[in-house]
């Protein structure tokens, strides 16, 4: 603001000579000048610098045609409207100023909450706080575990290793600013008793600014700025300040929402997953158990409608051989052998059908793995080219269905005696952990394919030349029947080992008979 005041003396005085007049209105016209710059200045600089007193006379008129008096009633005029003119220019300067700098606010948080991590807030945050507020030193500062800790600086050389514990053992403005939840500007921190020094080489601050970033209450760090020249920050900064934090807070309580998102997303989608291959592997075993089913009803038809015949031709046989044996040739008596044979093996199949289709009964006997074992391998013909190894122990005690079990082992030997043509080592060997008993059956052959391995328990499968597929399902379907398992491992040209897990003790059943039932025919709706 400007004002002037005039006390100006009548000029009718004398006549002065021109040389002194000349001099006079110089002197008089360069102070209205001063007067104009200096009230120019006055409100350029939002400075009331006080009044000016003019007390000169002089034949103004006789230049101008005007008084001195008038003239400077002019210039005064012209001053205070270009004073005007300039306070407003400034006001409008300002205002745009703070326009801009909203305009920039909103831009900013439209790109913090499109951050995809916790790195691109920190960097756009304190990128902001450099470029458009101008701040030289700033710190993105939040909380970790009791403590508030530097996560991204600008401005040091290096990076801050600042932390502070929250419960305000070593003071600190942001630390007050977190607690009261509420934003603190430090003029001076000479007259700040709660400022921390930090421990490294830093340059010397003299201000401060700390606002909290605020969720709900719940302060989750602060945006710091300092400055190495006392009273650097104002009320706009700081006003500027808590706009950029809540803009923080709510890209950061995004980014928590989206990862949560992000995490029961995963969740439901893994369970989802699961559901969907337990409903596959039901249907799977639906349709596996109607297979079985149908398979056996098929086995039980086929192997009784076999057995009359088969019976017959065995009569008939024994007949011609102990009718007209002796009158037989060399040749017919090797017919009828060929014969017999193959009545016998027709038996065995007709048998494995109606194991499979039939009803299973347990008669549990006590025995030990060494004694199963050697009974087994006693009434087995084996290969003088392969070698036999026992390591079968006399404990655990079990109870098993002695027939039952030595047709599961007499199974798995002779499968292990077939896999090593050429000769091998075959070990039997019996392992306690806990309350179960395993039983393994080793061989040195030619292992089995991959592609071999998930059928070797469907029935009608097999890779031998003769032979119908039941061997293994039906040993499978024994070992269940004891409550155990039957597992299967081979290395394709180095081997294959089964192994029977069985309950030691009494665990399987005690003293009782258990009747282990087919899964029959299922009703799935349709036909």
């Amino acid at each position: 603001m400007l004002e002037l005041t005039l006390n100006a003396e009548e000029f009718d005085r004398p006549s002065i000579p021109r040389k002194e007049s000349t001099l006079r209105h110089k002197r008089s016209y360069s102070f209205i000048v001063l007067s104009l710059v200096v009230g120019v200045l006055a409100v350029l600089t939002d400075v009331a610098i006080g009044a000016l007193v003019f007390n000169y006379s002089t034949l103004w008129e006789a230049f101008f045609g005007i008084s001195f008096y008038q003239q400077i009633l002019r210039f005064q005029v012209f001053a205070a409207f270009v004073g005007s003119s300039l306070f407003m220019f400034k006001g409008l300067k300002d205002r745009r100023r703070a326009e801009g700098m909203l305009s920039a606010l909103n831009r900013c948080g439209r790109s913090l909450n499109r951050a995809k991590n916790l790195n691109e807030i920190y960097e756009l945050t304190l990128a902001f706080m450099e470029l458009t507020l101008g701040f030289e030193y700033a710190a993105f500062m939040l909380v970790e575990g009791g403590r508030l800790v530097v996560s991204r600086s600008r401005g040091f050389a290096f990076s801050i290793p600042l932390e502070l514990p929250l419960n305000g053992s070593k003071g600190g403005v942001t630390i007050r600013s977190i607690k009261q939840r509420k934003a603190i500007l430090v003029s001076d921190i000479v007259d700040e008793p709660e400022y921390v020094e930090p421990d490294f080489h830093s340059p010397r601050m003299r201000s401060e600014i700390a606002v909290p970033i605020v969720i709900e209450d719940e302060a989750l760090g602060v945006l710091n700025a300092e400055s190495k020249k006392p009273k650097a920050f104002d009320e706009n900064d700081l006003t500027m300040l808590q706009i950029l934090a809540s803009h923080a807070a709510t890209a950061i309580a995004n980014l928590n929402a989206q990862d949560q998102v992000r995490s029961y997303t995963d969740q439901l989608e893994a369970k989802v997953k699961q559901k969907t291959d337990e409903l596959v592997a039901t249907h799977d075993k639906l349709i596996k158990a109607q297979r079985l089913a149908a398979i056996g009803e098929l086995a039980g038809m086929v192997g009784h409608d076999l057995r009359n015949p088969l019976t017959g031709i065995a009569g008939a046989t024994y007949y011609l051989r102990v009718k007209y044996g002796e009158a037989m040739d060399k040749k017919g008596k090797n017919m009828l052998g060929i014969i017999e044979e193959n009545i016998k093996y027709s038996d065995k199949i007709i048998n494995d059908l109606l194991d499979y289709s039939r009803e299973m009964k347990l008669e549990l006997s006590d025995t030990d793995p060494k004694s199963l074992l050697k009974e087994i391998l006693r009434t087995m013909d084996i290969p003088e080219c392969i070698e036999t190894v026992d390591r079968t122990r006399k404990s655990p005690k079990i109870q098993v269905d002695l027939a039952k079990m030595h047709r599961v082992f007499k199974n798995l030997i002779k499968n292990a005696i077939d896999a090593m043509p050429s000769g091998g080592v075959l070990t039997i060997v019996s392992l306690q952990k806990n309350d179960k008993l395993t039983i393994q059956v080793k061989d040195t052959g030619k292992g089995i394919p991959p592609e071999t391995m998930d059928k070797l328990w469907t029935p009608l499968f097999t890779t031998k030349a003769k032979g119908m597929g039941f061997g293994l399902p039906i040993c499978k379907r024994i070992i269940e029947a004891h409550k155990g398992n039957i597992l299967v491992e081979s290395d394709v040209d180095k081997g294959t080992t089964f192994s029977v897990v069985l309950p030691s003790g009494t665990a399987v059943h005690g003293e009782q008979e258990i009747m282990f039932e087919m899964p029959r025919k299922l009703e799935l709706g349709g036909t």
